[in-house]
Formats: structure tokens, sequence, C-alpha cells
């Protein structure tokens, strides 16, 4: 029975869990022999791991600690900087706020003595032209000398005013460097001989004859420096050299450089002073302004436009001795052909056209009368306006192949007269005459305005009747706006970024980051001048819109920059507010444009 059980038993077992048995001990086998540890062995264990850990702990929550203090500390130190900007953007805007209340000082000061002035040198230079005797002749010409001498001290704010401003740039035009020579000449031989001082000028035979670059600036230092040697000679000697020196010029093969050294035999710089007297307002002693007069920023501006044009200037002189101003100044090969057209343009009788009917609006009666004996002096027919109302009655009564505007006139201005013409439907006006802006403002600021609002082209006071002529000469009986040279000026870009360039004398890298920071304020921007409209905050909208103008202005944003002035206008009057509204949707989308363009 037992046996049979067993039997029974050994077969009910598989046979495939003995051959698992022999895996796991075959297994077993190569496996690497461990002793068991014992109860006290592994609380060992435990003991050891549970201070690592702990130790752990302990370190991560100092680093915890470590980097809430240096989190807090970051946080402060963000806030710190937060305040700081800030501030620095309020002293920004206060800067800005104080630059274009001097710039809207400077250019009221500018308008109220231009006018008169224009007034003056006008009358006297028709007086020239009359029939004199020798003794009236000599009145006259000390008349213009003296108001020369009174406009070039205002011109010497204003560029002092531009350059300052980073407002000034440079022409670039083909000129005979003989002209400039001889306009300096004429200018100073009279006084020269009158003190008993001889005058040399030299030009060296390496100099082109034809050079292209700003002859106007190259005139003004060389008057200044001139001026200055007239002024502190009282005898001796007084000469210019003008040579072409070799100079390694890696921008371009194919500059001219051309050395200008004025020498004087006068009373001399202390050598302590010479670095000083090309800073503004200074001059070498305070007695000098007392004897001699001026304004001490001759020389200031001087070494501004030496340096905007790429030269350098320099000063060698001792008390006594003596003074030598050396400066470079690099112009491009010029062109005859056009050299000699452009100098033609200087004799007016090569711009005495067909006779225009003429209407001039010109509310100074004084100003009025020199343009209206000028302008029949070359045989046009004028008719004067006082104001633009009169201008409006006149173009309803009779055709007129241009309109003379003076911008600033009573009950109805030259702007608002503008608008009303190009805008009219009704056939009362001819709406596309061409327009020429009169006025006594410099600043580009009011050039942008003018030429935005529709007229044509402007002619600043004192009034420079050969440019006038010129002008008036590209204009025919029956032309339209559209027709006239001038007129080509009048279109504004939506980003100018040739002119902002010269603004930062090429410094592409500093232009780039003025438009990036200029992309970043746009919406911040917008939503502040919504809110004042929103709120008739007159006041911010005032603030707001002209800290974005400048900043349009800045990257040569001009359409921006005409809008927004606009709107900081309506904040200075402090009405129009749905004028506001329509000026801030049509910004909106210039803001978007000009965005793309900055991109």
């Amino acid at each position: 029975m037992t046996e049979n059980n067993e039997e029974h038993h050994s077969h009910s077992i598989p046979l495939n869990v003995f051959e698992h048995e022999s895996q796991i001990l075959e297994m077993a086998e190569t496996l690497p022999a461990e002793p068991l540890l014992t109860i006290d062995e592994i609380q060992n264990r435990f003991k050891t791991l549970t201070k690592e850990y702990k130790k752990l702990l302990r370190q991560t929550q100092k680093i915890t600690r470590i980097g809430d203090s240096n989190q807090k500390k970051l946080l402060e130190a963000y806030d710190k900087i937060e305040n700081q900007n800030l501030k620095l953007d309020r002293a920004i805007r206060e800067a800005e706020n104080a630059n274009a209340a001097k710039n809207q000082f400077l250019a009221k000061v500018s308008h109220e003595i231009r006018n008169p002035m224009n007034v003056i040198l006008g009358m006297a230079e028709l007086l020239h032209l009359t029939h004199l005797n020798n003794e009236q002749k000599s009145y006259i010409s000390n008349l213009r000398v003296a108001g020369k001498k009174l406009l070039h001290v205002i011109n010497d704010i204003l560029d002092f005013s531009k350059i300052e401003s980073g407002l000034l740039t440079l022409e670039n035009i083909d000129f005979y460097i003989s002209d400039t020579v001889k306009s300096l000449k004429e200018s100073f031989e009279i006084t020269a001989n009158e003190k008993g001082i001889r005058l040399n000028i030299h030009t060296a035979g390496n100099v082109p004859s034809v050079l292209k670059g700003d002859h106007i600036r190259l005139s003004q230092i060389l008057f200044n420096l001139m001026g200055n040697a007239i002024k502190f000679t009282e005898k001796g000697n007084i000469s210019l050299d003008i040579r072409r020196i070799h100079k390694e010029n890696p921008d371009s093969t194919k500059k001219i450089i051309l050395q200008f050294t004025v020498r004087d035999s006068g009373i001399g710089i202390a050598s302590d002073k010479h670095s000083t007297i090309f800073e503004s307002f200074i001059q070498a002693d305070s007695s000098t302004t007392r004897r001699y007069g001026g304004t001490g920023l001759g020389l200031a501006i001087c070494k501004q436009l030496v340096e905007l044009m790429g030269g350098t200037i320099e000063v060698k002189s001792k008390p006594g001795k003596g003074s030598a101003f050396s400066f470079t100044a690099p112009f491009e090969p010029g062109n005859p052909h056009i050299a000699r057209r452009l100098r033609k343009q200087h004799h007016i009788t090569q711009y005495q056209g067909k006779p225009l009917n003429i209407l001039l609006g010109e509310d100074n009666p004084l100003n009025a009368e020199l343009m209206v004996r000028f302008l029949k002096k070359q045989k046009h027919r004028v008719m004067h306006a006082k104001h633009g109302k009169e201008i409006l009655e006149y173009l309803k009564k009779r055709s007129f192949d241009v309109i003379l505007m003076d911008v600033e006139m009573p009950e109805i201005d030259g702007f608002e007269t503008t608008r009303r013409i190009r805008l009219d439907k009704t056939g009362k006006f001819k709406s596309d005459i061409p327009i020429i802006a009169i006025t006594a403002h410099t600043l580009p600021v009011y050039k942008n305005r003018i030429l935005s609002s529709g007229m044509n082209d402007i002619i600043t006071k004192p009034i420079d009747f050969y440019r006038l002529s010129k002008l008036l000469f590209c204009i025919h009986p029956g032309c339209s706006r559209n027709k006239i040279e001038p007129g080509k000026s009048n279109e504004l870009q939506i980003l100018d970024s040739e002119t902002a360039l010269k603004r930062l004398q090429g410094d592409m890298g500093l232009y780039k980051k003025f438009c990036t920071m200029f992309i970043r304020e746009i919406p911040e921007m917008l939503k502040k001048i919504e809110m004042d409209i929103g709120n008739s905050n007159y006041d911010e909208l005032r603030k707001d819109a002209h800290y974005f103008k400048n900043s349009a202005a800045l990257i040569g944003a001009d359409r921006i920059t005409v809008l927004t002035e606009k709107i900081e206008k309506i904040g200075i009057e402090k009405h129009n507010i749905n004028n506001a509204i329509q000026l801030f949707n049509r910004l909106k989308i210039e803001c978007s444009t000009a965005r793309k363009a900055l991109k």
C-alpha cells in the first residue's frame, strides 16, 4: 500500500519542477557568496544612512536659505534698478522738455529778430542797386556790414543750438574753391586796408579747382577764423594758406584732404588757454569780451563743424606773437559742369523768368513793402493780403500763379489757409496752386511742419532774393504744384534713416539701439495717449505726445513725428479733442507701418 502510494505520488509531480530547480541551483552557484547580515549590522547601517540623510537635509535647507536670501537680494536690486530707470526716464523727459523749451525760445527769438532784420538788409540791398553817390554808397555799405554782423551773431546762436541737438546736417554739392576764396577776400579786404593790415590768401597748385562738399559750412569756418584774425590784429599781416595734404584714409581713396591755415600777427593766446578756447562761451581772457565783443561761440562752432565734416582743428599761439589756426577737411572730386551751373544761381539776372501773378500774404507792412518792391523790379504783378482770410477772398475773385505765404498771420494763419486751399472741393480756389512759405523760423521741426501742411517750399527771413528768384523761375503761368521743382521735398518718409544716421554721425549700432527702444515704446505710448484722449487730460496728452514725438524724430519716423506734434498742439491749446481722436487713429496706422519698416 505504501509503495503504491509513493509510486502514485512520484508520478503526480511534474518533471519541469526538477528542471527549474536545477536551473536555480546552477544560478545560485554563480552568485558571489555574501554572508547574511545580522540584526545589529542592519541597525548600524540604518543609523549610518539616517545620519547621511539628515546631513543632506541640513545642507539642502542651508542652500535653500542662501537661495532665498539671494533671491531677496536680487529682488531688492531689481527694485533699485527699476527705481533708477524711472528716475532716469524722468530725467530724460525733463532734459527733453528743457531742450524743447530752449529750442522754442530760440525759435521765438529768431523769429522776432529776423523779421526786422529782413527789412533792414532787404531795403539796404534794394538801395544798393539804385544810383548813389560815393557818400551814400559808404553809408549803405556800413549799414549792410553792421546788419550782416548782427545776423552772424543770431546764426551763431542758432547753429550752436542745432549742433548741440544733433539737428545740423551737411550738404554735398559741387563748388569752385576759388569762389570761396574770392568771397573771403572781398569780405575782409576793406577792413584789413582800413587797419593797415596786409591780407594774403594763397592756394597751392595741388588743390583741385572744383570740389564736392559743404562749401557753406567751409565758408562759415573760414569767416569765423578770418574774422577773429582781423579782430585781434592791430598791425602786421594776416594770411590764409590752402594746400592739399596726402593722408591715409581707409574709408575712401578718392577723398581729397585739404589743410587750411589762418595766421595773424595779433595779440596771441597763452598756452594754458589753448585747450579751452574751443569750448562754448569761452574767450581767452575776460577783458577780450569787453574790448573786442563777441559771443564766445565762434571757435566752438568751428570745432564742431570741422569734426562734423570729418576733420580736426588745432591752434599754435603765443602772447604777443600772433596765432595760427589750422584745420583739415575731406572733400570729394567735384564736377566742373555741375559747379558751373550752380555758380550761375548766385546771379539774380539768371532767374528773371516770365512775369507771374503773385499773391503775397504778409501781415508786417515793412516786410510786405520790401517784397512788393523786389517782385515788381522783376516785372511780376503782385497783390498783397494782410492775413489768410484776405488771401482766400482774393483767390475767389481772380487767378494767381503762386502764393508767397507768411506762416504766422492774424485771424487765419498760413497753415490753416493752406489746409483750406488744398482740401477745397468746391472749385472756389485753385487747390493745386504752388505755395511757398515765408517764415522767420529756421529750426527743422518747423520745416517738417510747413512741408507736411501742403506748402511746396520755404524761404527763410532775412529773405535770400537769389533763392526766391530761382523758385519763381521754376514756376510758369498756370502751372500746378505737382510741376514745381522744389515741391519734391514735401513727401514725408515712413522712416528717414539716412537723416537720422547723419544726426548720430553714422553710428549704426546706436541707431539700431534707438530703433529697438522705439519699437518697445510703441504699445505703451499708444496706450497712454489713448487714455489721455479718453480722459480729456490735456496736460498729460501734451507731455506724452511730446515725448513720443522726440523719440520718433530721433530715428527719422517723420510721419509719426508730424502726427504727434499735432496731438501735442491740441494738448497745449486744450481743445479739439475730437481732432485728437482722428489723429490718434492715423497714428496707430503709422505706428504699425513704421514697426514693420523698422523690423
